[in-house]
């Protein structure tokens, strides 16, 4: 991998560029290039395209996060050698400072992009040694006190501009010919994978549990592997619904988070979605002559979710309507 990236970097203007459609404008979302491989796994061997991109997205928010390193990095070094104070511990020799700050800049792993300058601080007390009730039976002894004080804390620009170009990169591969899969079309298909691997991560994941299966016989795990893949579907579509109506109307929705009723969304899970609607309660009531059904009213949420998913508020309300509401016969009979 680093030396797939160093040859990107060399090609500099030379890679191929990706485009996508973001509304009207085409935007540049990555670059990279790709090299030719033969595989091969005993007997079988095939031909492979190993595709080196270099993501635009992927590589800003890797820069942040090297940037927020940076400033902790820097600060952390700058607190090893406080002011002299009461209470302010003080490093008294050089090995014991530079031993810190190497493992600060191990610790933000930026280790070769920061550089730190220090001084050392001396000065000499007299102090009287010895015993006796007055100072002329002691003794006069002058002890030198040493500190360490780091004075500035400088960037590399230059180590920091090879490590930022060094960010974003990631390796695709595929034996698709480039006739059926140019390049472009390949890395656009791989940046769907994601929907793919939630869809498997729904199957093993709380929400459905496909494993472990307690079940005896194989057509019982073709059947419920069946039933939990309608559930996936229905599960991906109620998302894609509400992500793509919210993204039309240009809003977004809040009330799906527990930990905060104000936070906001235009990207919600069929999870917390179907959450929201975890608190509704059928309740019967028994009568001599009949039974009465009563349903919790939806709030504000609820209604909006449903009109997201392009339903009528009717199909919900109507569900204590449709139950009998005349027991021909009584319960207490």
């Amino acid at each position: 991998m680093p030396s797939w990236i160093e040859a990107g970097v060399a090609k500099g203007n030379g890679l191929n560029k990706v485009f996508f459609k973001d509304g009207e404008e085409m935007r540049m979302i990555a670059e990279g290039y790709e090299i030719n491989r033969t595989c091969t796994s005993g007997e079988i061997s095939w031909e492979e395209r190993v595709l080196v991109v270099r993501s635009q997205a992927y590589a800003d928010a890797e820069q942040s996060t090297l940037e927020k390193r940076l400033d902790k990095a820097k600060a952390a070094l700058l607190a090893i050698t406080p002011a002299v104070g009461r209470g302010k511990q003080q490093i008294k020799d050089e090995g014991t400072l530079t031993e810190r700050a190497e493992a600060i800049l191990s610790k933000y792993h930026v280790s070769g992009l920061l550089t730190y300058t220090y001084e050392r601080e001396s000065r000499l007390i007299e102090k009287l040694v010895g015993r006796g009730r007055s100072g002329t039976n002691r003794e006069k002894e002058i002890i030198e006190h040493v500190r360490y004080q780091i004075v500035s804390v400088e960037r590399c620009e230059q180590a920091i501009a090879q490590r930022v170009s060094s960010l974003g990169w990631r390796v695709y591969a595929t034996n698709a010919p480039e006739a059926l899969m140019p390049f472009s079309s390949a890395v656009l298909e791989y940046r769907k994978e994601y929907i793919v691997e939630r869809g498997f991560g729904r199957f093993k994941g709380k929400t459905l549990q496909i494993a472990p299966m307690f079940v005896k016989r194989d057509d019982q795990v073709v059947g419920l592997t069946r039933l939990l893949s309608l559930a996936v579907g229905i599960l991906t579509l109620v998302e894609s619904v509400v992500r793509q109506s919210l993204q039309q109307q240009g809003t977004k929705l809040a009330g799906l988070y527990q930990d905060s009723a104000r936070k906001e969304t235009d990207t919600p899970t069929s999870e917390r979605i179907l959450r929201a609607f975890s608190r509704i309660t059928l309740t019967k009531i028994y009568f001599p002559d009949r039974i009465v059904y009563h349903i919790t009213p939806l709030n504000h949420i609820q209604q909006k979710i449903i009109a997201l998913l392009g339903f009528s508020p009717d199909l919900y309300t109507s569900l204590a309507r449709i139950l009998p509401v005349i027991h021909q016969k009584s319960v207490f009979s």
